[in-house]
């Protein structure tokens, strides 16, 4: 190992020899405030879950600065993404896919895993892109830099403070103006979706609504997004739960231990009509 190397990426090099909960807790408590310190890092970061994939990352945002140090986001999801597509394969619908560490993840596992990767920042979607051009990825991960909502059409959206990727989203008044697709209508064609994955910063049930005839024709296996329990009273919680529940879907937090703001796991029950 190369010692100039060593000294400067010493972080990683330690935290990726660790357990990856481990990692992820020593990340957050010791590196996360001064991961800045460590730009190199962000360069074609390996991922723990694809070791043939990398990344280049923003140098000081929370999120990428966990991949760069540890390999690893969302420890749990991440597990179970992987899981399905070592299993089964197939399509994962990336909907807030930021740099494409999801989309990523999926299409490393090999020739038979596809993505849609949807991202509405043109900032991050530059990100996105390049990613996928970097891994020679391309052939299995198409693209797009529309919003998803319950409606097509035209909506506003806020991008992401100067440093930061995951914080753009759709927004009432101000920002951008952005193309606006459904679900229903990316899907049209497509009767099995392995994993729809949904980050959109308070937008998830909007796009979960805008995919009602997707769940009638029960097309998801797995779905996940984020949300809070509060957001589970809000006109369109309500419908999404009507939507599912209807559809033969079930649902629940992926980490029941986990509070506030969480990841929710969807799964179609018994076998596709």
């Amino acid at each position: 190992m190369n010692r100039r190397n060593f000294f400067r990426g010493w972080p990683a090099f330690v935290l990726r020899a660790l357990p990856k909960r481990v990692a992820q807790t020593a990340y957050y408590r010791v590196f996360r405030a001064r991961s800045a310190q460590f730009p190199e890092l962000f360069r074609s970061a390996l991922l723990r879950f694809a070791s043939s994939v990398r990344m280049d990352l923003v140098v000081g945002d929370e999120c990428h600065g966990d991949i760069a140090f540890t390999g690893v986001y969302e420890l749990e999801l991440t597990r179970f993404v992987v899981r399905e597509a070592k299993k089964n394969g197939g399509l994962l619908v990336d909907i807030g896919a930021n740099f494409g560490y999801y989309s990523l993840l999926w299409a490393g596992q090999g020739e038979e895993c596809q993505v849609m990767a949807f991202e509405a920042s043109p900032r991050v979607f530059q990100g996105l892109s390049h990613n996928i051009e970097i891994n020679d990825l391309s052939r299995r991960v198409t693209t797009s830099s529309q919003a998803v909502s319950d409606r097509e059409g035209r909506l506003r959206f806020t991008e992401a403070p100067a440093g930061e990727t995951g914080s753009g989203r759709v927004a009432v008044v101000g920002g951008m103006d952005v193309t606006a697709t459904t679900l229903d209508h990316a899907l049209e064609r497509i009767n099995e979706v392995s994993v729809l994955k949904i980050d959109a910063e308070g937008h998830d049930f909007s796009v979960l609504c805008g995919a009602r005839e997707a769940f009638r024709r029960r097309v998801f296996r797995h779905v996940f997004w984020e949300a809070s329990p509060q957001d589970f009273e809000t006109a369109h919680g309500k419908k999404f739960c009507q939507m599912a529940r209807e559809n033969g879907y079930e649902w629940a937090p992926l980490n029941a231990r986990a509070q506030g703001q969480q990841i929710f796991h969807a799964a179609r029950c018994g076998g596709k009509a």
